[in-house]
């Protein structure tokens, strides 16, 4: 529901300007008129549009040179263009085919989730993170830029006049434009004509070819710099985090263990129609100790919402930037794929129980007289409070993988006692072998003991979530030769190609497809030109030319619609 208020503000926002430009230009309000006039602003519904005279020089410069071989650089593009027609018609009817198929099959109120190699719009605040917001509005006006610097080189080539360029911001979409000369390009034969129009179509392609071999050469182009299959470097740990679909859903308590006292603050949790609540406590190492944060999760509709008032991965003894992670519990961790893959196992498999001594029992055991079961869970707490920030209850687990009754139950011991007294992983006492029994932590069926361990220091407990590790520490392959550099670069610089080599990819797709207001549509009408000529009479070429236009532009909103229908549904 957010992102929907987030759209709402957006419109209105563009409502208030408009209104706003509408009166002062019905007053006539000199100075402000002066003011559009001077910085090139126009304000229309939903669209602010900036345009500016000072890049129509370089153009002239830019497509004055080159000779025979910028002539063979855009003829190039034309074909290319014209290459891609039937591909991207196949494409977008195959998205449309792809959205409509879960549909028809589970139902009227199924959900159309997006299969893969298929265009599907993207927003901010809805199915785009917010830290990939800078990359986003980055690779729409590199993108966006360099297909109308192509359109305004070819048309200074051509002889068409270049009254000028800017940049659109429709809603939160940024984009650029260069304004011809139309009547000139009109009047242009229909091969010359194609080379200005298809040369925005081209300059995507070859962005797009650009992006892939940078993603292909960066391994070798940071070797130099930067470590690869060491492990997962982390170059950062969110602070705060934020609920992944932009709502606050509860304030939460977070308990700190410091000197032996515990300090609170009230937990307020805010309910919603149809949600279930479960609490949970996530603990990480403190000093050889543990402090616990209590999280507040809720299920709606399948999903989980989490709001976290203070990441559990951050601080002295969690995680921090440079770290090198080498191993989640028994997972070792050689890349970023290893890390996410390692994270999903743990979250994917039963929490495992581990081999403990009989002398590390008997020695460290701080079980209370009368454990109890907690009110927020029904689990059973073993542990007194003051040493709840260093220890855990943990459960004897017999030789057949349950709970054994004859025996102690629970024993409250150090977890990173436990973790540490040895590798061994059992699901049952058998497993584990004389003098040891097999104890796994009392925990939620959601919530799992991890262990990331580092190159240097001592392990990380984390208790909770491992969708929250995942959330909360951004990682990379690329670990820094030397101190300086920044180990989020190499990954920074992939995320950007990556983000370049798609939008350019679907900015080609959608100009080469006939339809209103797109290259596509005047692409199309100079191709029938070309092909038709003299043979068919202006007329009919002109009710092909509509037909092929309407049909493109249909199958153009069938995309977009569809397609925003299964990016709200999914959010």
């Amino acid at each position: 529901m957010a992102s929907y208020w987030v759209i709402l503000v957006i419109v209105l926002v563009h409502v208030v300007l408009y209104v706003t430009d509408t009166v002062l230009k019905s007053c006539l309000h000199l100075p402000y008129l002066n003011l559009l006039e001077a910085s090139g602003v126009t304000v229309r519904p939903l669209q602010l549009k900036w345009s500016t005279r000072a890049l129509n020089r370089p153009f002239q410069r830019w497509g004055a040179g080159g000779g025979r071989l910028a002539r063979l650089w855009f003829s190039a593009g034309v074909w290319v263009a014209c290459a891609l027609l039937v591909p991207s018609v196949l494409l977008l009817l195959h998205t449309v085919h792809s959205l409509l198929r879960p549909a028809a099959a589970e139902g009227a109120a199924a959900t159309a989730a997006p299969p893969a190699f298929v265009l599907e719009p993207v927003l901010p605040g809805v199915n785009l993170p917010a830290e990939d917001v800078p990359y986003y509005v980055i690779t729409l006006l590199v993108c966006s830029v360099y297909h109308e610097c192509g359109h305004a080189v070819a048309a200074v080539r051509e002889q068409v006049r270049v009254f000028g360029s800017g940049l659109l911001l429709v809603l939160v979409l940024p984009a650029a434009f260069v304004d011809v000369c139309s009547e000139a390009l009109s009047a242009l034969p229909p091969f010359r004509r194609l080379r200005v129009l298809c040369a925005g179509v081209w300059h995507n392609v070859v962005l797009c070819a650009a992006a892939a071999a940078l993603l292909a050469a960066l391994p070798l182009l940071t070797a130099p710099l930067y470590r690869v299959g060491q492990g997962a470097v982390v170059y950062s740990v969110h602070q705060v985090s934020i609920a992944q679909d932009g709502g606050v859903y509860s304030v939460y308590q977070v308990s700190i263990a410091q000197d032996g006292g515990v300090y609170s603050v009230y937990q307020v949790s805010i309910a919603q129609g149809g949600g279930v609540y479960s609490v949970y406590q996530v603990s990480i190492a403190q000093g050889g100790g543990v402090y616990s944060v209590y999280q507040v999760s809720i299920a709606q509709d399948g999903g989980v919402y989490s709001v976290y008032q203070d990441s559990p991965l951050h601080g002295a003894t969690g995680l921090s930037a440079g770290d090198l992670v080498t191993a989640v519990n028994e997972c070792p961790v050689r890349s970023r794929r290893d890390w996410l893959s390692c994270l999903a196992r743990a979250a994917s498999e039963p929490q495992t129980g581990y081999c403990v001594s009989t002398d590390l029992s008997a020695t460290y055991d701080e079980t209370i007289q009368h454990p109890y079961p907690r009110d927020d869970t029904g689990l059973v707490e073993c542990c007194d409070a003051s040493n709840s920030s260093s220890h855990l209850c943990f459960e004897f687990v017999g030789d057949d993988g349950t709970p054994d009754w004859t025996a102690p139950p629970f024993s409250c011991l150090p977890a990173r006692a436990v973790l540490d007294s040895g590798p061994a992983r059992c699901q049952t006492t058998a497993s584990c072998g004389e003098p040891a029994r097999c104890f796994r932590p009392a925990l939620e069926p959601a919530v799992r003991l991890l262990s990331l361990r580092r190159r240097a220091g001592p392990a990380v407990l984390f208790l909770g979530a491992p969708g929250t590790v995942f959330a909360d520490a951004a990682v990379s392959d690329h670990e820094p030769r030397w101190w300086p550099l920044p180990a989020a670069a190499p990954r920074r610089i992939q995320t950007l190609a990556h983000y370049v080599l798609s939008f350019s990819a679907a900015l080609a797709v959608l100009n080469v497809v006939p339809c209103f207001a797109l290259d596509g549509q005047w692409i199309w009408a100079a191709l029938l030109e070309a092909a038709l000529g003299g043979r068919v009479s202006r007329r009919r070429r002109a009710t092909i030319e509509r037909a092929g236009v309407l049909a493109g532009s249909a199958l153009l909103a069938a995309n977009v619609v569809l397609g925003l229908r299964s990016v709200f549904r999914a959010s």
